[in-house]
């Protein structure tokens, strides 16, 4: 079947349930996940435009699928922006789609530096001479592919990182997550925002490894995956060190409600013991210019989406401050108090904003101020 996503045309599998088991990977799903892919390069491509020794992206992508995404960043993003893209998969039927997907699209390609190979993931990463632009966008746990990509991933590079085994790091599976991201999750209200920490904080280790500091740019939960762009900032010890200084636990009080961060996982607070979770990231966990960059550049963009709108401008606002946690309505009778009426009135006071993470809540500095 062709479809068409954003400004390109494209070949993809049709089937009754998407799973690991398709021969050739596409979840339509994921179009936000692409959207804000495209958009992101876009405005980081065109602020470092002015930098005359930038040549454009060099992007890697290992497990392409489709070919989709990278279909997009060729015809999408302006002249310029991209040095040249290289797409994997390891699948020689999805190689024979990408080709297909490439030249369906071949008349309005901006970039013509493109090569396509059948190879393992690591293989492709660790043959290469490294990458300004790495997507891990597997299905399940990015695990397997960190290695390789951090390796690969050049200083200033961008190396954005997919995970859809949300019930791990939301708190269903809690031994699963401990295996696999060495974190406690939260089960509760909570554990998105606290899901998505321990999936930054997992990465970061990796970094640290090879001396690299990963520094996530913009981030976010959303139906049955979470997203994390790192900038790769600085490398050596010192770098890296420094990341790992904001790696904490994250305490709960389920009487007063408050939200704390901690270097133990031991603390108290009215009379018992805390709900905790982590160790995880509690350092921002966006570059709340770029967040606000990229909600006003999907307005004026020719290739914008509309429906993405409300969910960009929620982030834009959500990253002005960083507060870790959110309050969801229905606690205020947790304290004895009526539940706000209006979401409007209360993202008027000041230290309270919108969060992406729940529709029915918002973040702020304390709950006294919104209950």
């Amino acid at each position: 079947m062709i479809i068409s996503e954003g400004a390109v045309k494209a070949r993809v599998p049709v089937v009754e349930k998407v799973s690991k088991e398709m021969e050739v990977f596409y979840n339509p799903v994921m179009k936000l996940n692409r959207d804000v892919s495209v958009l992101l390069l876009k405005v980081l491509g065109e602020e470092r435009k002015k930098d005359k020794e930038f040549e454009g992206f060099r992007i890697g992508s290992p497990l392409a699928g489709t070919g989709i995404r990278e279909c997009r960043f060729l015809v999408e993003l302006d002249k310029g922006l991209l040095k040249e893209v290289h797409i994997n998969d390891y699948s020689e039927d999805a190689v024979k789609l990408i080709k297909k997907n490439i030249s369906l699209n071949e008349d309005k390609l901006n970039c013509h530096e493109i090569e396509v190979s059948c190879d393992e993931s690591d293989k492709f990463l660790l043959d290469s001479c490294g990458y300004g632009y790495i997507d891990i966008d597997p299905f399940g746990t990015p695990n397997p592919f960190l290695d390789a990509a951090v390796k690969r991933i050049q200083r200033e590079g961008i190396l954005a990182v997919t995970a859809t085994d949300t019930s791990a790091l939301s708190g269903t599976y809690e031994d699963s997550c401990l295996r696999k991201y060495w974190a406690r999750p939260m089960r509760n209200h909570l554990m998105h925002d606290v899901g998505l920490r321990i999936l930054i904080r997992k990465v970061q280790l990796i970094g640290s490894q090879f001396e690299k500091s990963l520094v996530p740019i913009y981030s976010y939960s959303k139906d049955h995956y979470m997203r994390v762009f790192f900038l790769c900032q600085k490398q050596g010890k010192k770098a890296a060190a420094a990341i790992i200084k904001q790696h904490q636990y994250l305490h709960y009080c389920s009487k007063c409600l408050s939200i704390n961060t901690s270097v133990s996982n031991n603390e108290s607070c009215c009379k018992k013991q805390t709900i905790w979770a982590g160790p995880l990231w509690i350092g921002p966990l966006w570059d709340k210019k770029l967040a606000k960059n990229i909600a006003k550049t999907n307005t004026s963009w020719k290739h914008g989406q509309p429906k993405n709108q409300k969910f960009l401008d929620i982030i834009a606002a959500e990253a002005q401050e960083n507060l870790i946690g959110f309050y969801p309505f229905n606690l205020a009778r947790k304290l004895s108090k009526k539940t706000p009426k209006k979401k409007e009135e209360l993202l008027k006071r000041k230290g309270v904003y919108p969060t992406h993470f729940e529709s029915n809540a918002v973040k702020a500095r304390d709950a006294k101020l919104l209950f």
